[in-house]
């Protein structure tokens, strides 16, 4: 019989794979050369990423005075429908309450008849408070995708205007000049342009 020799190689399960030291000091030395060779080139020519822009699309929508008003318009419907829907759980708690004390003068077929309309009505406002929620959710993300389409159309001006070939999200920039960023500018156009927004919202109830 052949004694069979354990082998050299570490085995993958059970095992860690360690990197010698002096692979990792060579990765570290490496990585630190490139960066240092970028940032002279970088001093070296100040110019050089002068024709790419940065902007902060989500600061830009979320400061925008037209999505403010969107908010406001919102608010006002929503203190409406409130208000209404508070009006139907009053009755609905008036109501819990009578058939709590007439249940000893109700037969089995009036109570299970008055407790079924009850459910039904419980479950009415529920679903009314649902698609309620459900429209200002759509109104917000509508009103952002306008926005959004607006904001991309003025970007490309300020580009075009500045002679960019390249704007980049902000919060994919480590290290930029703050002549590059155009957020301020991109917001100022944004709200000259939205001024005369008007904001029509439907109310609440209904199917649609």
């Amino acid at each position: 019989m052949t004694r069979r020799e354990p082998s050299s190689s570490p085995s993958v399960a059970g095992s860690r794979m360690v990197l010698p030291f002096r692979m990792i000091a060579r990765w570290a030395m490496l990585i630190s050369m490139v960066f240092c060779a970028n940032l002279a080139l970088a001093q070296n020519n100040p110019d050089m990423f002068r024709n790419i822009g940065v902007i902060d699309m989500n600061e830009v929508l979320q400061k925008s005075e037209a999505i403010a008003k969107v908010r406001a318009a919102l608010d006002e419907k929503n203190e409406e429908f409130q208000s209404s829907i508070a009006e139907e759980e009053l009755r609905l708690r008036k109501e819990e309450r009578a058939l709590s004390a007439e249940r000893d003068q109700m037969s089995d077929d009036e109570f299970n008849q008055r407790f079924a309309q009850f459910e039904l009505d419980v479950v009415a406002i529920q679903q009314s408070i649902q698609l309620q929620q459900s429209r200002f959710d759509r109104s917000i993300q509508q009103a952002n995708a306008t926005l959004e389409q607006e904001l991309i159309k003025i970007v490309s001006e300020i580009a075009k205007e500045r002679q960019l070939s390249m704007v980049i999200q902000r919060k994919n920039v480590v290290i930029y000049d703050s002549a590059t960023d155009m957020t301020g500018e991109a917001l100022q156009r944004l709200n000259e342009r939205t001024k005369n927004l008007t904001v029509t919202l439907q109310s609440g109830g209904g199917n649609g």
